[in-house]
């Protein structure tokens, strides 16, 4: 019974207040401060990884239409990774005549997904009506070839292969 008496006199009196100071909330700030100085790097390390693997993955799913455009149209389709401009392109090739042509769908990796793409070459891929890809220029490869997608120190890797497959490594 005494502790409640006293209770009730320190609440008449002003000194039992709910609630938190000041030096406990900034206690609360510095400790989660610290936390997030400490989490932020990792997450940006996560995030450099998976831009570079992000950009393989698009070359990769761009060789699957390129190659189910082709059958499903039944015609010439061409999927062109063009090291120096940091660009890969599908391409529906018409015909009528040698040079003409129209883009299906265009990928900017430097501007769009601030990726850097490395190979020994440029590489052109021409997709048949049956899937099967083609030599159709002096691009198109006659052996795998490895393509590596660079963020921050970060890479991912897909290769090439002469029939048309583009894999994940």
């Amino acid at each position: 019974m005494k502790a409640t008496t006293s209770v009730l006199r320190l609440k008449r009196i002003g000194f039992a207040r709910g609630g938190y100071t000041i030096v406990e909330l900034l206690l609360v700030i510095v400790i989660g401060a610290i936390l997030a100085t400490m989490t932020v790097p990792s997450f940006t390390r996560l995030a450099s990884g998976q831009n570079a693997r992000n950009a393989r993955d698009a070359v990769v799913w761009m060789a699957a239409r390129a190659r189910s455009r082709a059958i499903e149209r039944g015609e010439v389709i061409k999927l062109e990774i063009h090291i120096g401009d940091e660009r890969a392109w599908i391409v529906r090739r018409n015909t009528g005549t040698a040079l003409a042509s129209d883009t299906l769908e265009k990928i900017d990796f430097e501007n769009e997904q601030d990726v850097q793409l490395n190979a020994p070459a440029r590489i052109a891929l021409c997709y048949n009506p049956r899937g099967y890809a083609f030599s159709c220029s002096a691009y198109s490869p006659a052996a795998p070839v490895n393509v590596t997608f660079t963020h921050a120190g970060k890479s991912a890797v897909a290769r090439v292969r002469p029939l048309g497959q583009v894999d994940r490594l």
